[in-house]
């Protein structure tokens, strides 16, 4: 469980384990927080029933984690699982470490490559070839840690080379934008993983009312701070809070940090542009003419 915590959850997260509260009232109690940290209780105390916070994709699988582990959940957020208004629901859902320095990513990454092969998320996931195009020559120097491994199948290229190299590709050439090669000169290609965000949401959440998970929502289940969080949880029996409210955190946690961050996003069906005759690729750059290190580019083929 630690791990699959530590893979999901950024610094925002936090674990609180909540002692019983006095009687007759609960707000004078402490409560010990590691912020940064996704240290799980330790095995000889675990917890016996959990409130998860935030109905994303973190909190969802959070919540279906713990189930598995015969572990008591109430998963509690303002909108639905699945809900529009979830910024899971509009992730693009592509695989790759972004802007992420964090020492311990090659093994998030190993342990998220895990989990997408887990029966309920497989199958709404595809494996594409994905295309981070750059404007250096190509990259002589050993791949960032995280892309040695196998399943990955990494490596980095010219596109002067990238037409003759895609028209030799089986079964099917890859569908590319003509000319890459007048604005980039490189690019580094592995197999990547592409989750359809919407459809995984409602398989887990349906996993998590299967295995009798307490799933909430609405209006009344905001927390305004960790304090009233806490009570929360005191007031339906858990003795463990975790918080994956993304974003609500800025409140929940009064982390003035964490704001939204989302480009201009243009949908367009998959079934045009000879999709019989090519394969889909994920494109990416960060790079002019097509993007910038502020405003990256990418194509990202998902879903319908």
């Amino acid at each position: 469980f630690r791990d699959c915590i530590t893979m999901l959850l950024s610094r925002r997260f936090f674990l609180l384990r909540l002692p019983a509260p006095p009687v007759p009232h609960h707000r004078s109690y402490p409560c010990r927080a590691s912020s940064g940290s996704a240290a799980a209780p330790s095995s000889g105390d675990p917890p016996s029933r959990v409130l998860v916070l935030g109905s994303g994709v973190i909190g969802t699988y959070t919540a279906l984690a713990l189930l598995r582990r015969s572990v008591s959940v109430v998963l509690a957020s303002v909108d639905p699982i699945g809900s529009d208004a979830s910024a899971s629901s509009g992730a693009g859902g592509f695989f790759m470490p972004f802007k992420a320095d964090d020492p311990r990513i090659a093994r998030w990454c190993a342990r998220s490559l895990d989990v997408l092969d887990d029966p309920t998320i497989r199958p709404h996931v595809e494996i594409l070839d994905a295309l981070q195009l750059l404007q250096d020559g190509p990259d002589k120097s050993p791949p960032p840690e995280w892309a040695r491994d196998p399943r990955l199948g990494y490596r980095t290229g010219s596109c002067v080379d990238l037409p003759a190299w895609n028209a030799r590709r089986r079964p099917r050439p890859l569908r590319l934008p003509p000319d890459l090669s007048d604005d980039y000169a490189s690019f580094r290609h592995f197999a990547a993983p592409v989750i359809d965000c919407p459809a995984v949401l409602a398989s887990m959440g349906e996993a998590v009312r299967s295995l009798g998970g307490d799933v909430r929502s609405g209006p009344r289940q905001r927390c305004g701070s960790v304090r009233a969080a806490a009570d929360r949880a005191h007031a339906l029996g858990c003795d463990t809070l975790v918080n994956c409210t993304g974003v609500g955190a800025r409140s929940l946690a009064g982390d003035r940090a964490v704001v939204l961050g989302r480009g201009a996003t243009l949908l367009y069906p998959r079934d045009g542009g000879g999709a019989a005759e090519y394969d889909d690729a994920v494109v990416i750059t960060e790079e002019p003419p097509w993007g910038t290190a502020r405003d990256p580019a990418y194509v990202i083929p998902r879903g319908d």
